[in-house]
């Protein structure tokens, strides 16, 4: 049995995981996954613990990317090297 401790029903949580799903930052991982809450005992409930179905994301590399805002760091690379090649190319014309 799966369990996330703390995972609050967020508002807008929909829209942001369909935006994610578009942008290939997640994948379904496993679809309808039965679902509940614990009590306040910290137990599930021994009637009936599950009250629906749910899906269990992944982070693809994109979406760790992302994250660690890896994609700035190219960027900002790929900047300096143009830099530097645009440099080379003028000190190499003046002469």
């Amino acid at each position: 049995m799966w369990l996330i401790e703390n995972a609050p029903e967020l508002p807008g949580k929909e829209e942001a995981i369909t935006t994610c799903l578009m942008r290939g930052w997640v994948e379904v991982l496993q679809d309808a996954v039965p679902k509940g809450q614990l009590g306040p005992d910290g137990l599930p409930d021994r009637n009936d613990p599950f009250k629906g179905h749910g899906t269990i994301y992944r982070i693809t590399d994109s979406g760790w990317a992302v994250i660690n805002r890896t994609h700035t760091w190219v960027m900002a690379t790929f900047a300096v090297s143009l830099l530097a090649l645009v440099a080379v190319v003028l000190q190499m014309w003046q002469q």
